[in-house]
């Protein structure tokens, strides 16, 4: 993922987009971005701070949490199905990383 294309991404994206998805591939290339700029031309990049950043990451390690949260209760709703114990553990929780009880 390119630096030029997630400040593209940051400034086009809408923090009340609960579907928003995140790639991991190389982004589409767009029309209005192009790969390199005519001789002579202005570069008019949008800005991208620390605080932008820091919400889209936080954004994306709840979507993350969230989604793997999801998976987890339906495979178990499959193990009780199928009448199958599932394995005891709690998914990992980024934000307690620090605490010193597990």
């Amino acid at each position: 993922m390119s630096y030029r294309w997630l400040r593209y991404t940051l400034s086009h994206s809408n923090p009340q987009d609960e579907y928003e998805e995140f790639l991991d591939h190389d982004p589409p290339h767009h029309a209005d971005l192009p790969r390199s700029l005519p001789l002579g031309h202005p570069t008019a990049t949008p800005t991208v701070t620390l605080e932008d950043l820091s919400e889209w990451f936080d954004r994306f390690k709840q979507r993350c949490f969230d989604r793997f949260n999801s998976i987890e209760a339906y495979s178990h709703q499959i193990c009780q199905h199928l009448h199958i114990s599932q394995p005891d553990h709690a998914p990992h929780d980024p934000d307690n990383s620090h605490d010193t009880n597990h």
